[in-house]
């Protein structure tokens, strides 16, 4: 979910190796910050750029970010069939033009 409007203050930033790498809107990694102030949100996790609010609009709570990242995960998957199946053929081009020449 992505949104201008929230009463939350950061924390800092925290990198764990475990977590998802989330990217705001200009690629860079937003920051897992928490909700501080009192309400009904408060404890709960989002990853806001690191300029946000000021310049970037990049917004996710952690349940939204672990679906991006979910699907971050199958794009990459898929990249990596698509190259392997890319060298697979160029292999079996190889191996053709081989065969053919003898």
């Amino acid at each position: 979910m992505v949104s201008q409007n929230s009463s939350a203050s950061g924390s800092s930033s925290q990198y764990r190796l475990s977590g998802p790498v989330v990217k705001c809107y200009h690629n860079e990694v937003a920051p897992l910050r928490v909700v501080r102030h009192n309400g009904p949100r408060l404890g709960m996790k989002f990853y806001a750029c690191a300029y946000w609010p000021a310049t970037c609009g990049f917004f996710s709570w952690v349940d939204d970010a672990n679906l991006i990242q979910d699907m971050q995960f199958q794009i990459l998957d898929k990249d990596t069939t698509i190259t392997d199946l890319d060298n697979e053929v160029k292999m079996l081009k190889e191996e053709n033009e081989n065969l053919e020449d003898q």
